[in-house]
């Protein structure tokens, strides 16, 4: 599979020093296998380490360098920690981290590969972005909700997840994000899936009436038993009487 690839800038002297766009950033499946090897210290370092890099690529404690000696002279690293290096392979058109690991180790990957772009439609050949919980996803999903507002000036961008406290926290990190850019926070939402439906329904229907928990449990349970106790086993329906019951 291919992923998208987002657009990048960098500092004007094309030295060692490293400078990136924080809407340019892809994950790579190598990396995301990469960090779940690693102990749960490091990969929140790892983690807090991809977060800064986005932020502020800038930040000397960091350590951004070029990697010398090795094929493919865009692969970069990053400091997480006193032994743990972030390899991200940095481009005209992409910023994508590829591996985490200790030092030496971390080196010595970037050091057998070389990443290829596609012959006819020039995307870097890594797979798409996914992964299990805790990979960057939400990461990369932030900084791509900004980059669609910044490209589209005209529009208004929405994302969405499923938690409310999720959707609270997100929004918290999109405002240290774009922080001195009121225009972009004015035209960038982010909604639980229910108080989206309810504004949808709002602004459509009127305000909805909701229905209770109870009387939600209780209607699955008069009209669907059978496929209650098919699915779940007739403890589910057994359980829930014995609670309303005591």
């Amino acid at each position: 599979m291919k992923s998208s690839v987002l657009c990048q800038t960098f500092s004007a002297s094309g030295s060692s020093s490293c400078h990136l766009d924080p809407m340019a950033f892809l994950l790579a499946d190598s990396f995301q296998s990469s960090l779940e090897k690693l102990s749960g210290e490091e990969q929140k370092a790892d983690k807090l380490a991809a977060f800064e890099l986005q932020i502020n690529s800038a930040n000397p404690g960091l350590q951004c360098h070029r990697l010398d000696n090795i094929k493919d002279k865009n692969f970069w690293s990053a400091r997480a920690s006193r032994d743990i290096r972030l390899i991200f392979h940095r481009v005209e058109s992409s910023v994508m981290l590829c591996y985490v690991d200790h030092h030496d180790l971390a080196y010595d990957w970037a050091s057998r590969r070389k990443i290829e772009t596609h012959p006819v439609t020039g995307a870097a050949q890594i797979p798409r972005v996914q992964g299990s919980a805790g990979t960057g996803k939400t990461v990369v999903a932030l900084h791509r909700a900004v980059h669609l507002t910044r490209r589209k000036p005209e529009a208004r961008v929405l994302l969405t997840t499923f938690s409310e406290p999720l959707a609270d926290l997100l929004q918290d990190k999109l405002h240290r994000l774009i922080q001195g850019e009121p225009s972009l926070i004015e035209r960038l939402d982010v909604l639980a899936m229910q108080e989206l439906g309810e504004r949808m329904h709002t602004a459509q229907l009127g305000k909805p009436q909701l229905i209770t928990p109870e009387d939600l449990r209780a209607l699955i349970q008069r009209h669907a038993p059978a496929e209650i106790s098919r699915i779940y086993g007739e403890a589910f329906n057994s359980t829930d009487t014995k609670a309303e019951e005591g």
